[in-house]
């Protein structure tokens, strides 16, 4: 009997769903203006002075009810949404595993239909042949507009930096430190000379075995293996094992912040402010953002405060120095337009516009000689009353006031803008130069391949991985922290594998196996 009113309740869900989803049949004429709605994630509190509004209006005859919220309630409220079939005619973002399902259900529009009316668009997703590759959902669809990167800032193409203080290591006398037993000398030495420092920090939680486990060779979950061209169960690798060992030993000798699991961003923030923090992996940026908010509370005091990023660091069990780079096409931060729109085409071509070279203009600085002037150098800078490092005293935000800028908005990011450096942010560029002078093991994190799953695949994915992942996170802090022993790793092996580790990894090495048809199907057209 339950079985039965399982079926009935599925198959009545269906058809709600294919009713809904039916597309508008409504015609409107060239000249009329169509009100849509545009769930957007930002922290605006309005959208009043929006240059969006005007440049809508005239341009793609669209008058937008703009939505907006911080990223997190941005996506719990999208999911809402979704689960009343009521999406919004335009929302960005939307991760690219909702945005596939819901695309195949009905819910989205494909931009495959609209080709003839996205030129800009093919062309930029053309670019990048992995990410292209891993646009595409089960059936074909290509239903997401994702953020490309025509030039990178130098401090944006890295992530998950490791980041040191210099000044600290100075007073030492030692030398940066290129593997992680001498990481482990130098954290040493400074605990003796600076008793009040904690080590190694974090703001990630239980991240911070993928961040670290990367340059191991092995993160904590199903993941790409370059040297293998398959997809494996990274705590299964001694790599991963000797990855724990390694923060256990610090762990027992206090070199690691007794928070590393459950610091928040403020409090990882304090710590690096104040002097606690010596070694972190995390944002390039932090380096000189964190600085300047150290010598902000010394007051204009002496400061010798220096974070400064260093070259990748390996182990003796993975010598190879493995570096993050952001993928040139961010996929997550996609744009999607609702099939129950009004106004597609209207949409599509705003969408297509975006990647064209006024349409990224204006997302990313807005309009000339109104935001903006162009140096005789070239570069963008924005005007006097635009807020910008530069720009001293300016009081309108570009971002949350006039929408320029904004990360969710701008399909494709480039590196136009005029910059001036102070004696951090030089520290910072002076450092990533050299990253990029020896490009060589310069990777993103699953060489960019994001899978594309069926609906089964999905279903039954879902199923097995929250509790492997919730064993993992448990046993490895177990493991650091010395509240589990390292005799037991078998049967942490043995337990996450009855969860269904085999089977998550047949089904990931299915999916690459299409994905890999899909990159020949695109090399030979």
């Amino acid at each position: 009997m339950k079985r039965f009113i399982r079926i009935v309740l599925f198959l009545l869900s269906v058809l709600i769903l294919l009713t809904g989803c039916k597309k508008s049949t409504q015609t409107v004429s060239d000249d009329e203006m169509i009100e849509i709605d545009f769930m957007l994630s930002s922290s605006a509190a309005g959208a009043e002075k929006f240059i969006w509004n005007n440049i809508l209006e005239k341009k793609f005859r669209l008058k937008v009810n703009f939505e907006m919220a911080a990223q997190q309630p941005h996506l719990e409220k999208v999911n809402l949404l979704v689960a009343s079939n009521n999406l919004p005619d335009l929302v960005s973002p939307l991760p690219s595993d909702t945005a596939k399902k819901l695309g195949i259900s009905g819910m989205l529009i494909d931009f495959n239909e609209y080709k003839e009316s996205m030129p800009n668009f093919f062309n930029a997703i053309k670019k990048d042949p992995v990410a292209y590759a891993s646009m595409f959902a089960d059936d074909g669809g290509l239903y997401i507009a994702p953020q490309c990167t025509e030039e990178a800032d130098l401090v944006a193409q890295f992530r998950y930096v490791p980041t040191l203080r210099t000044d600290l290591l100075q007073e030492v006398g030692m030398e940066v430190p290129t593997t992680y037993d001498e990481l482990y000398q130098v954290l040493k030495a400074i605990k003796q000379k600076h008793p009040e420092v904690v080590g190694i920090i974090n703001r990630t939680g239980t991240q911070i075995f993928n961040d670290i486990g990367f340059t191991f060779g092995a993160r904590s979950d199903v993941h790409y293996n370059f040297e293998e061209d398959r997809f494996v169960f990274g705590p299964e690798r001694e790599n991963y094992k000797e990855m724990l060992k390694y923060l256990h030993k610090l762990w027992n000798e206090n070199l690691l912040d007794p928070e590393l699991f459950t610091a928040s961003t403020a409090q990882f923030e304090a710590k690096l402010i104040n002097g606690l923090g010596v070694f972190y992996m995390d944002w390039a940026g932090y380096s000189y953002r964190y600085s300047r908010a150290h010598k902000e509370l010394l007051k204009g005091g002496e400061d010798n405060f220096i974070l400064t990023p260093i070259n990748p660091i390996c182990p003796d069990i993975y010598p190879k120095r493995v570096y993050q780079l952001m993928e040139s096409t961010n996929i997550f931060c996609s744009m999607v337009v609702s099939s129950l729109t009004e106004a597609p085409e209207r949409i599509v071509k705003f969408i297509d516009w975006l990647y064209s070279e006024e349409g990224m203009d204006i997302a990313q600085y807005g309009i000339k000689n109104e935001h903006y002037s162009i140096t005789p150098e070239g570069k963008y800078k924005f005007l006097n009353h635009i807020v910008a490092d530069y720009n001293p005293g300016a009081t309108v935000a570009r971002d949350t006031e006039l929408g320029i800028n904004l990360p969710h908005m701008k399909r494709v990011i480039t590196n136009k803008e005029h910059q001036e450096f102070d004696k951090y942010s030089l520290n910072t560029r002076e450092a990533l130069s050299k990253y990029a002078e020896n490009g060589i093991g310069y990777i993103p994190a699953n060489g960019g391949i994001n899978l594309t799953y069926t609906e089964a695949e999905i279903e039954e994915k879902n199923a097995i991985e929250n509790d492997i992942t919730t064993a993992v996170n448990e046993w490895s802090i177990g493991l650091v922290t010395g509240q589990r022993s390292f005799d037991d790793y078998d049967q942490f092996i043995a337990e996450v594998k009855a969860k269904g580790v085999d089977r998550l990894v047949e089904i990931a090495n299915t999916a690459y196996a299409r994905f890999k048809e899909r990159m020949n199907e695109i090399k030979n057209n």
